[in-house]
């Protein structure tokens, strides 16, 4: 309970401080805090790249090799900054399933996904595992060009998997990014 109020305590803080810093309109800012097996801070910048960018678009299923149709995907919100880096630097990767303009908060454990790099390790968090532990919610800007995110139950693991399910982290955190 102590680890929940503290993560909570540090998303209010770091909603506070979107502002603060001025960035160019072609840039993006990420600023998170890991809380558990692993206790980090990171505020991160860079001009937006295919490495480092933000979205609000249906992801492209469109058809397979196979040439079976598959729906276009459901709309989302995507934030990506350098996770495929290696894990041993910073990086994080946020999607919310089922956003839609001017939303302004969503939470959806099931389908929503989380990726962090702290401690040397990247840090997991979303539904495809249905952990029960995990958690996540979302505070968006009207235009999603800045918004919040607190999530609880996050595993050490790689490409995207869990792998140690007995090591949890809480990522906190809050981001300002043009939309692509």
């Amino acid at each position: 309970m102590k680890r929940s109020v503290a993560i909570a305590s540090s998303a209010v803080a770091l909603m506070g401080c979107q502002s603060e810093m001025p960035l160019a309109s072609n840039a993006i800012m990420v600023r998170y805090e890991v809380r558990g097996t692993v206790d980090e801070k990171q505020v991160l910048s860079n001009m937006v790249d295919r490495n480092h960018y933000c979205s609000t678009s249906s992801l492209p299923w469109g058809h397979t090799q196979s040439g079976i149709e598959i729906p276009q995907g459901p709309p989302t919100f995507q934030l990506d900054f350098d996770l495929q880096a290696d894990p041993a630097k910073p990086g994080l990767s946020l999607v919310a399933f089922g956003y839609s303009k001017g939303m302004t908060s969503h939470s959806d454990p099931a389908d929503d996904w989380i990726e962090a790099n702290a401690g040397g390790k990247q840090w997991i968090g979303h539904g495809v595992e249905r952990d029960p532990g995990f958690t996540i919610s979302f505070t968006f800007a009207a235009d999603a060009q800045s918004g919040s995110f607190i999530a609880h139950g996050l595993h050490p693991g790689s490409l995207g998997q869990p792998a140690d399910m007995t090591s949890t982290v809480d990522v906190a955190g809050s981001w300002r990014c043009p939309l692509g």
